[in-house]
Formats: structure tokens, sequence, C-alpha cells
């Protein structure tokens, strides 16, 4: 079974959803214990599921926490806000993954904690390989004997 996802292109999918809403905000791609610049976003997955789904398929949970760090840190409150509508806009729906592969969020919330904006949601998906029911022409293959038809 070939992994179609990745936690790779999960996190590039919102960096790029990110980018798209906050052209101007930095996003930070290193250990902010090392320091980081204001106003800049970190994206972290706190907890993550996989598991088997049949024998062809797995399923996995992410969920996602994007750290908002403000421009001024006594300041905040009006830039806060904004920026929390914002991720809400452009996260409240879709997020394209891959090309073809789009999944629904679930469960936004927002916490701020000690001047920081804690945006976080969960991303849930079912992912089913076929590579092993394709034959060379593309099309997918089945066992005409399993086949039931509602004749």
């Amino acid at each position: 079974m070939i992994e179609l996802v990745t936690l790779k292109d999960i996190a590039k999918a919102i960096n790029a959803k990110l980018k798209e809403s906050f052209p101007d905000i930095q996003i930070n791609t290193k250990d902010i214990s090392e320091g980081f610049a204001r106003p800049s976003f970190t994206v972290d997955f706190d907890n993550s599921t996989k598991s088997p789904f049949g024998s062809h398929g797995v399923e996995r949970t992410v969920h996602v926490i994007i750290y908002f760090f403000p421009s001024d840190r006594s300041q905040y409150k009006i830039e806060m806000l904004d920026v929390q509508d914002k991720l809400e806009n452009a996260f409240t729906y879709t997020l394209t993954i891959l090309d073809g592969f789009v999944v629904y969020l679930d469960e936004l919330s927002s916490d701020k904690v000690d001047g920081v904006l804690q945006f976080a949601f969960d991303i849930h998906y079912i992912e089913i390989d076929y590579t092993d029911d394709v034959g060379e022409d593309g099309e997918v293959l089945e066992d005409i004997e399993n086949l039931n038809l509602n004749i």
C-alpha cells in the first residue's frame, strides 16, 4: 500500500492557506525557542492517530494548532481579533491537501494564552488505496464472482 497523503502534505496545505490569507505575516518553520519575528504564525500537530481501515485503507485524525504571535506583546487585542476572524473564515469549510483530496475541518476553536492566539481544529479522513485493483489500462478491476447485481 502506498501512502497517498503524508503529514508533510497536510502541513504544506495549511501553510499555503495561511500564505494566501495572510501574505504579509511570516510562518515560522524552525524551533521558536531560537527566536522568531512578530507578527508570525507557527503550525503544530498536537495529536495524531492512524488506524487500519479495512484491508486497503487507513483512517487518520490530526489535531492542528496554529499559533499567532501578534506584532506587539502588550497591545494586541484588535490585531488578534482581526486575525482570529480571518483564520475562521479561511479554515471554516474545506482544505485542499493534494489535487483532488479535500478535507472538511472539525471543531474550530480559538484560545488566547499569554498574549498568543491558539487556533485549533481537527482533520479527519479515510484514505483507501486501490492500486492493487487497477489494471494496465487504468480501469478498476472487479471480481465478477463477488459482484452482487440487484436485478
